[in-house]
This record gives C-alpha cells, sequence and structure tokens, in this order.
C-alpha cells in the first residue's frame, strides 16, 4: 500500500512533464507555420495620370513635355508573406493608355507592414521593366523598348483589403519612321488591392 502512494505522485508528475513537453512542441510548431505564408494579391489602379518628358530625340535639340492623360492598369502579384510583415514577390500587370499604348509591366514586389494589427500602415517598392505595344492612335509599326520600371508608394492594409498612393517611373525608347524618341514618365496612381487569406508553410 505504501508503495502504491508513492507511485500514483510520481506517475502524475511524469504525466504532467509529458504534456507540457507536448505542449511546447506544438506551439513551437505553430510559430514554425506562422513565420512563413503565401499571398496572393491583386491591385487595381483607380488614379493614374502624370506627366512624360522627351529626353532625347534623333531629330531636334528641342525636348518637350506631354500630359499621359488618364491611364488604367491591373496587377497580378504572388508573395511570400515573413511574420506577417515582410512581403517579397513577383508581380505582372496590364497597363493601359487610351491612345494606344498596352504595357505589360513585370516587376520585383517588396511590401513592409509596420504592425501586426488588423490596420497596418506599410510601404512599397516596385521593381522590373515593362514591354509595350501600340495599336489604335500609334502606328503598328513603331517599336517600344522598355527601360526601367518603378513604383514607390506608401498605404493602409485592412484585413483582405489595400489602398495605397505613390508615383510611377518609366522610361522607354519610341522608334518609328528610322526616328526614335528617349522618354521619362512619372505619374500619380491610387491603386485599391485586394488579398488572399495568408496560405503558411509548414517547415
Amino acid at each position: 500500500m505504501k508503495t502504491l502512494h508513492t507511485q500514483i505522485p510520481i506517475l502524475l508528475l511524469l504525466l504532467s512533464i509529458q504534456c507540457f513537453a507536448q505542449e511546447n512542441d506544438n506551439i513551437a510548431n505553430n510559430n514554425g507555420i506562422k513565420k512563413y505564408a503565401y499571398q496572393f494579391m491583386g491591385e487595381l489602379s483607380l488614379v493614374q495620370t502624370g506627366i512624360c518628358f522627351e529626353i532625347t530625340d534623333s531629330y531636334s535639340d528641342k525636348n518637350e513635355i506631354y500630359s499621359t492623360l488618364y491611364r488604367t492598369g491591373f496587377n497580378f502579384i504572388n508573395n511570400m508573406v515573413y511574420k506577417e510583415k515582410i512581403s517579397v514577390g513577383l508581380g505582372i500587370g496590364i497597363d493601359c493608355n487610351p491612345l494606344g499604348e498596352l504595357g505589360f509591366p513585370v516587376f520585383a514586389d517588396f511590401r513592409y507592414y509596420f504592425t501586426e494589427k488588423r490596420l497596418q500602415p506599410f510601404i512599397n517598392v516596385g521593381v522590373g521593366v515593362m514591354p509595350a505595344i501600340h495599336y489604335g492612335f500609334f502606328s503598328t509599326s513603331d517599336i517600344y523598348k522598355p527601360g526601367l520600371y518603378l513604383n514607390c508608394s506608401s498605404g493602409f492594409k485592412y484585413d483582405r483589403f489595400q489602398l495605397n498612393a505613390g508615383i510611377n517611373i518609366r522610361t522607354y525608347k519610341w522608334i518609328y519612321d528610322n526616328s526614335y524618341e528617349n522618354y521619362l514618365a512619372i505619374d500619380f496612381f491610387v491603386k485599391l488591392g485586394f488579398n488572399s487569406k495568408f496560405k503558411y508553410i509548414k517547415k
């Protein structure tokens, strides 16, 4: 009887230690799962307009400035997210000028979220190139050689929605009728984004 009295507390102690160890393992595993996640994002340009500078050309020394009028576009971005704060991904999109320029931006996307709360302020940088084709107002024989494509913005994320504003900088060369023109375009934009839910990745 005395042996049984001494064995029961020891068994209970061993069971509690085992349960505590399993709980710690589960917490560690959960932390590991939540460390890395995949997220898909779509962005629609609500406003995009600015100015375009003619830097150099083949036929005159006069540089001109044009309005880029209204542009619109949509981006699709696949992101890997670290601890729900640092996001790195690749994006493709469609960028349309109503005069007849259709661009296809391809870029690397970087985002940093300052908090882990439901309302998250963030900054965003996208760097890449934007190949384009011409139609309508432009001749289809024109050649568009893309240069730098750069997005810099800041905004807020709330739940699965994002709203950000910033500038887009593009450089490109336009070749037509044995002539060429080099341009620098700077646009201001406001974008509305939609995010998929985080898909957590196990170690």
